[in-house]
């Protein structure tokens, strides 16, 4: 195997290259649509790297046609992800214009080989575009178009100037969303409120936030696992760790698509695994509470290097706690992958015109969650064309400041992604003779209190791994008083949205069956009005259809006050749609209408008539409205008392037949009573699909012995 050096690239630039550099510089230039894509292990190099095939649309350099496949680093295999802040990061269906080098890099697997191009200038060497790309002559569309080369290759006949794009339909536009300061990559919960938006359909229907990664220059399309609710005035999502501030675009399936003109902020985003959008965990490896950087030979033996560095890691521990030493020797490594060693270094791999340096890290999933288990820092190697400044004082015009740089690459390893602020430390883009050395309190610091939050609140689950601590001295400042804008309830204030999944009638990729609505056999009225919940809400679906495949069944969803989570205070019966989400009476979900202490929160436990009871791990808060989503992680559940699909989602026990909590012989001997029946809705079925027979008893069989400890008893 052949390794292209230039595969390497960077996270932050000295030269902010205009779109001509870029076709000057481009030995490849393509227009095309990512069709497949495969991460697997170099081996040879003990890394994790993507393929993307490339379906070729048009082709500015030569006459190819058909495919190609387009290299990037990292990627998720199984349970072990390797990330690089440079990297081009795309998703199946993206569509745009790729700017690539041609070295071809030759990547054996599984007895084959490829060639692959790679992506000249890291993450900016795409530009996305779309059907509801605007194509007025200001538009960034047909700015672009006007700067390429005519298409030596043109799949499409038509125009070249987005030839298939719909202007906005005068029939859909965003009115307002909530709220209009968020963070990504954090979990938070963005409602968007408009009309016209359809019904959604996968693959077409989007919400598109502008992309941190070149400064907003294009959109960034939301991850539909990212995507919880959508209807025809309203959509509600969790804002993922990939988007930025400026405004928001929402696209109907037919293509055409509404702008908001009004911008959001995103303030700040942390890394999240982009296959289910986790949070990311940093942890003790090193055994004194968190990490080890060793710094390679070049970058050791260079005092005045060795002194920025450590300038700029000082800021870092001193002012958001991130723990980490310096070893006492050195290092050889010059390149990322699962080595065991954290190298901080002057890579001899050759960069990108434009790079200066580039932060990977290696992440494992045991278990509850994505730890971080490796990091690295890359910088552009001295010679006769560096502009490195090392210095205290401000680096001067055309020199590159090395402190700068190196904050924002540990921040990178810290979890902490791009943003849009161009007076940020993270913000994308680096000039020479700029000096940015300073964390602000609203984009780094209250990025840094939430990295350390969910950090230290997590208990690690990987073979070695200890609970990560703050680095000693460390005093958290105080950012009650950092001013981040108060939301405006344009729209209707946000509900909880729960999520729930029934292992008995699971059906694969994120779905359950709905036999019971289908075949008639829900209940109108809410069955939970009988032993052993005696619940008598008067929770009903006379107004509604309820013979659809959207419907699956009813549960309870019960509020536990955060200082009393023991003690029930309120109860409200519900009904699940196929793909987990918790709707409520005739389709309703106003919580504060029902007299809640909204300067409390509540931990979420739910109930069902043959799986076993649930409780949230965390408490909510009903004053800002919030997900819950219990199907993403066993850590979503108090003592993880929840089991994993074959596909990777998390899902409700089923087995317990009589309610009470536990799984064992009574529940068998209730299904052993009346172990045959065909079109009934019954406690004893435990796959929901209307009949009691055997495969109900299997179900009970694999899960005797569990116990909830929510359990719901008498």
């Amino acid at each position: 195997m052949l390794w292209s050096a230039q595969l390497v690239v960077a996270c932050v630039s000295d030269v902010n290259f205009s779109i001509e550099e870029k076709i000057f510089f481009s030995e490849k230039l393509i227009e095309g649509t990512v069709v497949a894509q495969e991460s697997f292990w170099l081996k040879e190099e003990n890394r994790i790297v993507t393929v993307h095939t490339v379906e070729i649309e048009k082709n500015f350099t030569n006459k190819q046609a058909g495919k190609i496949k387009v290299l990037t680093n990292g990627g998720i295999v199984e349970d072990e992800w390797h990330h690089s802040s440079a990297e081009l990061s795309l998703q199946t269906g993206d569509k745009g214009v790729f700017f690539l080098a041609t070295e071809t890099a030759y990547i054996s697997k599984k007895n084959e080989t490829h060639n692959a191009c790679y992506a000249h200038f890291g993450k900016t060497s795409f530009i996305r575009i779309s059907k509801a790309d605007k194509i007025d002559e200001n538009s960034q569309l047909t700015k672009l178009y006007s700067k390429l080369p005519s298409p030596e290759y043109n799949k499409n006949t038509k125009s070249n100037n987005g030839e298939n794009a719909k202007s906005a339909s005068p029939n859909m536009a965003i009115s307002c969303v909530f709220p209009e300061t968020m963070t990504g990559g954090n979990r938070d919960t963005l409602l968007i409120e408009g009309y016209g938006f359809g019904e959604f359909v996968s693959g077409l229907s989007k919400v598109r936030m502008r992309n941190p990664n070149n400064g907003g220059y294009d959109y960034i399309d939301v991850p539909e696992v990212s995507i919880y609710t959508w209807s025809n005035d309203s959509i509600t999502l969790i804002v993922p760790q990939s988007v930025g501030s400026g405004d928001i675009q929402v696209v109907h399936a037919d293509g055409s698509s509404a702008t908001s003109d009004f911008e959001v902020t995103v303030l700040y985003a942390l890394k999240s695994a982009r296959k289910d959008e986790m949070p990311t965990h940093l942890i003790n490896k090193n055994g004194s509470g968190g990490y080890t950087f060793t710094f390679g030979e070049s970058l050791m033996n260079n005092a005045e290097a060795n002194q920025a560095f450590m300038r700029a890691l000082n800021t870092i521990r001193n002012e958001i706690g991130f723990n980490v030493i310096i070893s006492d020797t050195s290092t050889t490594i010059q390149d990322s992958g699962n080595d065991g060693t954290d190298v901080i270094a002057f890579s001899e791999t050759a960069l990108p015109s434009n790079a200066l340096a580039v932060a990977y890290n290696q992440f494992r999933r045991c278990g509850n969650g994505w730890e971080v288990a490796g990091m690295d820092i890359f910088f552009r190697p001295l010679n006769e064309n560096s502009t490195w400044y090392f210095g205290e004082a401000e680096a001067g015009p055309g020199q590159s400041d090395f402190e700068s740089v190196a904050l924002h690459e540990i921040m990178h390893t810290f979890q902490v992604n791009h943003n849009n602020h161009e007076s940020s430390l993270m913000y994308y883009v680096y000039t020479r003779g700029t000096n940015r050395r300073a964390l602000t309190e609203l984009y780094e610091l209250t990025a840094a209190s939430a990295v350390n939050e969910r950090s230290l609140n997590y208990t690690p689950t990987c073979s070695g791994h200890a609970p990560y601590q703050v680095y000693e001295g460390f005093v958290e400042v105080d950012l009650s008083n950092v001013e981040i804008p108060e939301p405006k309830y344009c729209c209707t204030q946000p509900s909880l949205i729960v999520k729930v999944l029934l292992e008995g009638f699971y059906q694969g990729n994120g779905r359950m069956n709905a036999d019971y609505a289908i075949n008639g056999l829900l209940p109108i009225e809410q069955p939970f009005n009988q032993e052993p919940w005696f619940y008598n809400g008067a929770e009903s679906l006379v107004n509604f259809d309820i013979q659809t495949e959207e419907i699956v069944d009813w549960v309870l969803i019960e509020f536990n006050e955060e200082d009393n989570p023991d003690q029930v205070v309120f109860t409200q019966a519900g009904v699940l749609r196929n793909d987990g989400v918790i709707v409520y009476d005739e389709l309703k979900d106003d919580y504060v209408s029902q007299g809640f202490d909204l300067s409390k929160k509540y931990f979420i436990n739910i109930v069902q008539s043959n799986h076993l009871i649930i409780k949230s791990a965390f408490p909510v808060d009903l004053s800002i409205g919030d997900l819950y989503d219990f199907t993403t992680d066993r850590s979503q559940t108090q003592f993880e008392a929840i089991g994993e699909t074959e596909d990777g989602f998390y899902v409700m026990y089923s087995g317990d037949f009589d309610g009470n909590g536990v799984i064992n012989n009574q529940d068998y001997n209730k299904w052993a009573q009346n172990a045959a029946g065909v079109a009934v809705y019954s406690p004893i079925d435990a796959d929901g699909n209307g009949i009691v027979n055997n495969k109900d008893y299997n179900v009970w069989a694999q899960n005797r012995s569990k116990i909830s400890p929510a359990a719901y008893l008498e």
